[in-house]
């Protein structure tokens, strides 16, 4: 059989995620050092993800030039075993991509309550409140968090407060926050 430019395409084949809605950091510890930080959140383990993931990092990398750093944010412990990988792209016996996403999930950050650290921290503060967005304490910690952005200027605490609205996805604490932010604690 041959084949023909565009056949896969015919066939009705998975169209390419578009990497432009993902959260991104530009990471710059030093000139020689800068990298993307890639942001997603997942609630669940899905066997399709990591195929879109390496679309992502693959067309970040081609669009901004850096090297991609993918982090998946997960709010239990199952997800965030799953996520850790290795995911691996194989044709027979031959592995011809690998991916290992850097895998934050509720045993890996603490909760983070007191508005000085949040300030301090802010990133690492609302990733922690999406990591431990269905435990107990996330009330007081999304008040907290709230109180603490009030110290950051207006483009970083809107660009925190969407990441945190779309990594709390369709939870009770999502519902809180959009309440708080409503309520002006912000």
């Amino acid at each position: 059989m041959m084949l023909q430019f565009g056949q896969i395409a015919e066939h009705g084949r998975k169209r390419v995620p578009d990497a432009t809605g993902i959260p991104a950091l530009e990471v710059a510890p030093s000139e020689d050092d800068a990298f993307l930080l890639a942001i997603e959140v997942q609630s669940e383990p899905d066997p399709d993800k990591p195929l879109d993931w390496a679309c992502h990092v693959a067309r970040l990398h081609l669009m901004y030039e850096l090297p991609i750093l993918l982090l998946v944010v997960c709010r239990n412990r199952t997800t965030a075993t799953w996520a850790a990988g290795p995911f691996e792209s194989r044709f027979g016996t031959w592995t011809f991509q690998v991916l290992r996403p850097l895998v934050l999930g509720p045993d890996d950050l603490p909760e983070i309550m007191d508005a000085s650290s949040i300030a301090q921290q802010p990133v690492l503060a609302t990733l922690a409140a999406i990591t431990h967005s269905e435990g107990e304490k996330i009330t007081d910690a999304l008040e907290a968090l709230a109180r603490g952005m009030r110290s950051l200027d207006r483009d970083t605490a809107l660009y925190l407060c969407r990441l945190l609205e779309v990594g709390l996805g369709d939870t009770a604490a999502r519902e809180t926050w959009i309440r708080l932010l409503t309520a002006g604690v912000l």
